[in-house]
């Protein structure tokens, strides 16, 4: 996919659509793999070509690690599910 074929409004669009994914802890990867997405080469063409936008991906991607990390510690606070186990000590 080429730079040029599309539209500023429509980057801006896009662009923020895959931000808003990220931050809700999809990967880059799998964000540009939905329709009408470009390349990995062309999305990183548009951060390069602006600070704004690149500033905008490491605050996301910043976000995305803490959006993984609060759902790490939910799971490993969650003892709904767990189960205690009595070990038996000589027989008894």
């Amino acid at each position: 996919v080429n730079v040029m074929a599309y539209s500023k409004d429509e980057i801006d669009k896009i662009f923020n659509e895959i931000i808003f994914d990220i931050e809700n802890g999809c990967s880059l990867r799998a964000s540009l793999l939905k329709d009408n997405r470009p390349d990995s080469t062309t999305f990183y063409k548009w951060i390069d070509n602006e600070d704004e936008k690149s500033i905008q991906y490491v605050r996301a991607c910043e976000e995305r690690a803490n959006f993984i990390f609060e759902d790490i510690l939910n799971i490993a606070d969650d003892c709904s599910g767990d189960k205690k186990v009595t070990e038996r000590v000589n027989g008894c």
